[in-house]
């Protein structure tokens, strides 16, 4: 969510609403590497466990600075932001990590798509989606 609302404002030359002026961590994981770990989760036949289900979190463990994601945005784009630095809004966190020790070792599962190929992907789908 937060990429499509950067990107799109970005590409129309809006300002973006930036908390904690981009001094947040966020661990951002490509969409097509959380629909490959379900796909590998659901296939799974776990014989010692006979629960119906299991929480697992689905993350890249790999955090960057929100400011480095805009500047991937900005990078791929061809075009820089025009920023509305806010302060930091009440309830959010300074720092996002997702622990994946359970899912890697059920299914032996690690993202593969960085920040910076999952920001070329979306820029490609997105081009040809709204393209039409």
């Amino acid at each position: 969510m937060a990429l499509f609302y950067f990107y799109n404002s970005i590409l129309r030359n809006k300002k973006i609403n930036i908390f904690n002026k981009g001094n947040m961590l966020r661990d951002f994981t490509y969409v097509e590497d959380v629909a490959f770990s379900i796909l590998k989760i659901i296939q799974k036949k776990e014989k010692k466990n006979n629960s119906f289900y299991k929480i697992f979190n689905i993350g890249n463990s790999a955090p960057i600075h929100l400011k480095k994601f805009i500047f991937y945005i900005e990078k791929t784009l061809g075009k820089k932001s025009k920023k509305n630095y806010m302060p930091m809004q009440i309830g959010d966190v300074k720092k996002s990590l997702a622990d994946c020790k359970k899912i890697d070792e059920f299914i032996n599962f690690k993202p593969k798509t960085s920040i910076e190929d999952g920001i070329k992907k979306f820029h490609d789908w997105y081009t040809r989606y709204y393209a039409k």
